[in-house]
């Protein structure tokens, strides 16, 4: 019993949770890429307002 039933659910619970995790953080990467990147086109589209109001 301990062999077919209970080892592959805690086989499975592991495995969920560390692809979860993995899926975290690879969520929490893109998101910090995409905010650079935002951050990146603000900064140069103030510097365009800035030169065309001069």
């Amino acid at each position: 019993m301990i062999l077919f039933i209970i080892c592959p659910l805690l086989l499975f619970f592991a495995w969920n949770v560390w692809r979860r995790r993995r899926l975290d953080k690879a969520e929490a990467s893109r998101t910090a890429q995409l905010e650079a990147e935002l951050a990146v086109l603000k900064r140069e589209k103030d510097s365009r307002q800035e030169t065309v109001g001069k």
